[in-house]
């Protein structure tokens, strides 16, 4: 990873639907989770999390000492036993560089990985400016043909490929070596594959470079997509989506310039959302895993402090991580963990830390004595090999 100093954008995920059938206790559990992810990798990053007035103060004071500001926030409701809404939402602002758009898409990429919804993910990305150019100069359409084009790619994700093509020829009429050009545009997989004129745009020579970048840092499935035009009306510059082996959008954001804050460069900010069908598939996915991957067993109220430690340690690898911290019944507290089918509980029976702690694996039957870092690492293991993870949005060629 590129953890570039200077600029840095922000982060949405947001989910306007009820998640699954199920007890409300179920989803919750399943959202706590994904929060959990979420806050995993913004924390990585270096994102503080509070509300969009903290954001906002945070913005002006980024501007007073010449830094970017990271924020994310996070709101889910429930209506009626279900939950029905949930928003995680993360901006980085003060920053007009290229590689707060790397930052973003290395984010929103680790977030998808960290949860779990990366097998099969493609990255798309444009720039809404350059196409603007292209549309107006080099093909020599009106303000009216331009909206109606541009309103048609902002809708894609309901759209098939031929379909969009069919609507925009319309728009054409009978113009038909301008459409040529157009499905040149719309055809192409990468800048290089555009016209000569259409290269020299800036945006695109930018866009281009950040291509190359994030192919040899971040994914090798990014590609440039006149159709990715995602919320088209929202992000006026840099635009990008993530989307499964289905086609269906998991996660989409961009630039966008802050009005309030004037027009320079550097007043703009990057976000992401990761919508509901994200978390609709991440409730699919895991509905049927339990809700953490070890329970802590505490033997004794003078022991709290040895299991919290090891707990935030734990946690700070990546492990999920359950205890109860009001109740001291070793008997009991495995019982619990047992019937929540967790696959590993580590026992903590002793006021001092030590070098090795009981571990029991549900699947094996069978406790044994390790070091922390020996737990963690079979936990990890047990898990990577339980999800099937084998993430070729990451394996680069």
């Amino acid at each position: 990873r590129l953890y570039m100093n200077q600029q840095s954008q922000p982060v949405a995920i947001s989910a306007k639907k009820t998640l699954r059938p199920g007890s409300l206790a179920m989803q919750i559990q399943l959202l706590n989770s994904l929060n959990n992810d979420c806050r995993l990798v913004a924390g990585r990053y270096g994102y503080q999390e509070g509300s969009f007035d903290l954001y906002k103060y945070s913005m002006a004071k980024a501007y007073s000492e010449l830094r970017p500001s990271r924020l994310f926030y996070i709101d889910q409701r429930t209506q009626d036993g279900e939950v029905t809404d949930w928003i995680l939402r993360a901006k980085l602002g003060g920053s007009g560089s290229v590689y707060a758009e790397y930052e973003i898409v290395s984010l929103a990429v680790d977030i998808l990985r960290e949860a779990g919804l990366a097998n099969g993910a493609r990255v798309r990305v444009n720039n809404r400016m350059a196409m603007g150019r292209i549309l107006r100069q080099n093909l020599a359409l009106d303000t009216v043909q331009l909206q109606m084009i541009m309103s048609l790619a902002g809708k894609q994700e309901r759209l098939d490929f031929n379909k969009f093509i069919n609507d925009v020829s319309d728009i054409f009429g009978a113009n038909s070596a301008v459409f040529e050009q157009f499905y040149v545009v719309c055809q192409a997989g990468e800048v290089e594959e555009l016209p000569p004129d259409m290269q020299a745009i800036a945006e695109l020579r930018r866009l281009d470079y950040l291509i190359k970048l994030a192919k040899t840092t971040i994914v090798n499935k990014l590609e440039y997509s006149f159709l990715a035009m995602v919320a088209a009306g929202e992000y006026m510059d840099f635009v990008f989506e993530i989307s499964d082996d289905n086609g269906e959008v998991l996660c989409a954001g961009g630039r966008n310039k802050l009005p309030a804050l004037g027009a320079s460069e550097d007043d703009c900010f990057v976000e992401l959302a990761v919508r509901g069908s994200a978390l609709a598939k991440f409730s699919q996915t895991n509905a049927g895993t339990p809700p953490a991957d070890v329970g802590i067993v505490v033997f004794a109220e003078s022991a709290l402090l040895v299991a919290v430690s090891v707990a935030k340690r734990m946690r700070q690898e990546g492990v999920r991580v359950d205890i109860d911290l009001a109740n001291f019944n070793s008997q009991s507290q495995k019982l619990v963990y047992e019937k929540k089918q967790l696959p590993f509980i580590l026992f903590i029976d002793s006021a001092r830390e030590s070098s090795r702690y009981r571990l029991y694996d549900a699947k094996l039957g069978e406790t044994r004595r390790m070091s922390i870092e020996r737990a963690i690492s079979k936990i990890l293991d047990y898990r990577s090999f339980a999800s099937g993870d084998d993430d070729v949005l990451f394996t680069l060629e």
